[in-house]
């Protein structure tokens, strides 16, 4: 039919985004079974109490590695597409090395730190955790440089060089290198021995995506001299590296809470049933993937129209993805949660309470993405360390009475008043509207 070529064939900004975010989803989609068939298999091997330990483990790891970025992941968007618009190619070259070396650096001067930190803990801390956390810190690096790359690849709608490598070829190796371990009996079927496969799969992850990315520069970039703006790029990237320090720590908070007042087997339970939810979480990260850079270059151009439709239009399509996704969840949730262990069938009701906040958070797209991009960075911090501030407080409230439930109470909660915060502000510092509601307003002729 010659309205589907249109959808996927048209060479204009719209079509572009579609692709783009088609291509981001069925990626992360992708990549989201992958990951859950890993989880699946990593609860199977290790067994519900040391899988609850490299639960615990590996949150640390995203955290640390989002916040080990500095920022520098995110204001690619900001950067790239402004130097291309201005031919400012030195530039470029300059903010695309600087940022894969301070990422690295930054992340491995942490990795140090923490492993004096677990050393220093000693005895204060439960022995099952020592290892595994040693082999986390020496990972963190690896992870962390990914992140920027995957930042760097987008702005040049490289959707497969930026998501291919960190969310479908690091959990696959995941699963092979636990499984050859695992059967050749050369890793244990332990946590440490899971932070073994991982830190092999983030080590040949990184080398491969850096050399993708490389060459992906190289194709878009004239080999001129490098020119560096480290103050105006670190002064940029600071407050959205706070506002990723909250996001990071809004994502897992609950991780942390719940292992004060649960056995790794029930924070086992929990983790199965968040990464059962993964597909209706990553709509959105795929729509702000295909058109957050376009929301610098209309704004950068003065092209107030196209921003206010780019706008209405990725929240219209944030929401209608993760409706359908949200269902599909509902329907097979059961079963894809027995497939970690009949006990892990008893995490299906949070699946309900997860959905409400997801659904009203989908509902205006990536604005938080417009907010830091169009100038607001601490705004946007400012908003994200609230969220957290009130999901924390609702977990140390609910936990404690509602356990597993209450967990996924507070994380709705927070969703909901991050999503009514960001319409606000929205609203009154760039008197623009989002929401897929205003879709028709502003959709062009």
């Amino acid at each position: 039919m010659e309205w589907i070529a249109n959808f996927f064939n048209a060479d204009t900004h719209s079509g572009i985004a579609r692709r783009t975010a088609l291509t981001a989803y069925g990626i992360r989609v992708f990549s989201a079974g992958i990951a859950y068939i890993a989880q699946i298999f990593l609860a199977r091997w290790l067994g519900s109490h040391h899988y609850g330990v490299y639960v615990m483990v590996w949150t640390w790891v995203l955290i640390l590695g989002h916040i080990s970025t500095l920022g520098l992941s995110v204001i690619p968007e900001l950067f790239i597409p402004t130097y291309t618009q201005r031919g400012e190619n030195g530039l470029l070259r300059g903010y695309t090395f600087y940022a894969r070396l301070m990422t690295f650096l930054s992340a491995a001067i942490v990795g140090v730190l923490g492993i004096a930190g677990v050393y220093m803990l000693g005895d204060a801390l439960d022995s099952y955790y020592v290892w595994p956390f040693y082999l986390a810190f020496v990972c963190l690096p690896f992870f962390t440089i990914t992140e920027t790359l995957d930042g760097i690849s987008r702005c040049y709608n490289a959707a497969v060089t930026a998501m291919g490598p960190p969310y479908v070829l690091r959990p696959l190796l995941i699963i092979v290198f636990m499984a050859a371990g695992h059967y050749l009996e050369l890793i244990p079927a332990t946590a440490p021995g899971a932070m073994i496969a991982a830190l092999a799969a983030c080590i040949v992850t990184a080398a491969l995506q850096l050399a993708m990315v490389s060459r992906l520069l190289a194709k878009h970039i004239p080999k001129i001299p490098y020119r560096f703006e480290q103050k105006i790029w670190l002064l940029a990237a600071l407050p959205l590296f706070f506002a990723e320090a909250a996001r990071v720590l809004l994502q897992n908070v609950d991780i942390l809470v719940l292992s004060r007042y649960v056995l790794p087997e029930n924070l086992a339970v929990y983790f199965a049933a968040s990464k059962t939810l993964a597909l209706a979480l990553f709509v959105n990260f795929a729509v702000a993937a295909a058109v957050s850079h376009r929301f610098t270059e209309y704004h950068v151009t003065g092209d107030g129209p196209r921003l206010k439709h780019f706008i209405a239009q990725a929240s219209l399509w944030s929401f209608a993805a993760t409706m359908l996704a949200i269902v599909l969840v509902i329907l097979l949730g059961q079963g894809f949660l027995f497939l970690f262990g009949p006990g892990f069938t008893a995490g299906f009701p949070l699946l309900f309470i997860f959905s409400i906040g997801v659904i009203i958070r989908s509902m205006i797209g990536p604005a938080d993405r417009l907010l830091a991009l169009l100038g607001h960075q601490k705004l946007l911090a400012g908003i994200v360390a609230l969220a957290l501030l009130f999901a924390t407080l609702l977990l140390f409230l609910l936990v404690p009475f509602y356990g597993l439930m209450g967990a996924a109470a507070a994380m709705s909660g927070a969703m909901v008043l991050e999503t009514a915060l960001l319409i606000f502000f929205i609203r009154r510092k760039l008197n623009l509207t989002v929401g897929f509601w205003h879709y028709n307003k502003h959709r062009l002729a």
